[in-house]
């Protein structure tokens, strides 16, 4: 948890910022799903009852819509 709310955080956010500054929305979008993966990989695992987000998943994944999106993330609070 301590990794992704500081380094990965970090990191992700920073190169958020310099990518809407050109504004990149593959980037953007890009950026939304490694940052959803490492919640994911990170965070689910401290509380998965809570977390994990189904409806989430379906929608970020749902193949009609695939066409239309770059990426995705849930905004805090995760869940569904």
């Amino acid at each position: 948890m301590e990794k992704f709310l500081g380094t990965i955080s970090y990191q992700i956010t920073q190169a958020a910022i310099e990518v809407l500054q050109t504004g990149d929305a593959e980037k953007i979008g890009m950026l939304m799903k490694q940052a959803q993966e490492d919640f994911d990989k990170y965070l689910i695992p401290t509380c998965i009852d809570e977390l994990t987000s189904p409806v989430l998943h379906h929608l970020l994944n749902y193949p009609p819509v695939q066409d239309y999106i770059f990426g995705g993330k849930y905004v805090v609070p995760q869940g569904d």
